[in-house]
């Protein structure tokens, strides 16, 4: 399982060095049944006044390794600098409720908290990959990994405002699962079948319009 994961990191690094604002197809479903199909957005979300986010799987600590750092961020803030990433999860908890009006951040499993500045802007997610190890940290905005997109929001079926955010490197390995609710997907990005459909229904007004006008 070590191998396994340190080849797909690899690939991983690979992807995000060579890459040039290339933005992944959406991602595979999860859990068929459970979640709806990968929004593709662009990463960022509007918080509601509090967030409860659970940590569901974590491919490095079941490999053996330190685990995830998983945390959030205030889009249009530095990410190079530490002091603005707020860290919800390391490899021991698993469930962290924040409070966006008070800036507070409550592991249910420790007891432990901690404070943060709420600022007027919505908010990205990021993960460090085993920090005792030294990898870098990847974002659910593309363009902060070089163009590549590493992470996938699924809503879940029948339940308001809560979503399945993924990380993986595309086609190879799901590296987390977060269950998120309270946070709703800043301008997502419609799927291409989509953009096909409407598309082809603007084709076929223009042609209508076209045909009256004769």
């Amino acid at each position: 399982m070590k191998n396994i994961f340190v080849i797909s990191m690899a690939l991983l690094f690979n992807i995000i060095i060579f890459a040039s604002n290339v933005f992944a197809i959406p991602m595979q479903n999860p859990l068929p049944g459970i979640v709806e199909d990968d929004l593709d957005d662009l990463g960022y979300f509007s918080p509601n006044s509090i967030v409860l986010i659970e940590k569901k799987y974590d491919a490095p600590l079941s490999s053996g390794y330190n685990g995830t750092r998983f945390g959030f961020f205030y889009q249009g803030n530095d990410v190079t600098n530490p002091d603005n990433l707020n860290l919800l999860f390391d490899s021991s908890s698993q469930v962290a409720l924040i409070n966006f009006v008070a800036g507070t951040i409550s592991n249910l499993d420790t007891g432990t908290s901690q404070t943060f500045t709420p600022l007027s802007s919505n908010i990205g997610f990021y993960i460090v990959m085993d920090p005792v190890l030294g990898f870098p940290a990847f974002f659910t905005d593309p363009l902060l990994n070089g163009g590549t997109d590493v992470a996938g929001t699924f809503p879940l079926i029948g339940m308001l405002d809560s979503y399945l955010n993924t990380f993986e490197i595309p086609g190879v390995v799901t590296l987390t699962w977060e269950l998120s609710q309270g946070i709703t997907p800043v301008n997502p990005v419609p799927e291409p079948s989509t953009m096909l459909l409407l598309g082809s229904g603007l084709a076929g007004l223009i042609a209508y319009m076209r045909k009256n006008r004769h």
